[in-house]
């Protein structure tokens, strides 16, 4: 049986809810939701993937955590992190060197919606397993 996956936020509630306006279209929202769902697991020790509705904080993480992906990694695309004109240099950034800094970037933010709530606590409990009790 093939397990169905479930988003924290699809497109209408980014476009909706959140109010996004930097990611054009569903597909490229879905392609950088899905990288920000896994780092957004990875700093809650996958805290938010049992619970039946994540609540605004988790899927405000994870739109704007998406948008920084599409801003720092579509603008990416060329390969120049900057051009000068007058001399001619261009200046060519390597790929991995954006994904770090989106990544660390789109962690900030994570952990800026998250603070508070309890599921960035680095530790995981037998309390963790039974009530989910997060403030969220």
């Amino acid at each position: 049986m093939e397990e169905v996956k479930r988003m924290y936020a699809d497109y209408a509630y980014y476009t909706g809810e959140f109010h996004g306006i930097k990611i054009k279209d569903e597909e490229t929202f879905d392609k950088y939701e899905n990288r920000a769902e896994i780092l957004l697991d990875k700093l809650t020790l996958n805290r938010c993937k049992d619970m039946a509705d994540p609540g605004s904080r988790v899927k405000n993480a994870v739109c704007e955590a998406a948008e920084i992906y599409c801003e720092k990694l579509e603008k990416d695309k060329t390969g120049i992190a900057s051009e000068n004109t007058d001399g001619y240099s261009v200046s060519y950034s390597a790929e991995e060197v954006s994904g770090t800094i989106a990544d660390r970037s789109a962690a900030r933010v994570i952990r800026f919606y998250l603070e508070g709530t309890g599921l960035l606590l680095r530790r995981r409990g037998w309390r963790d397993h039974e009530c989910g009790n997060y403030h969220i």
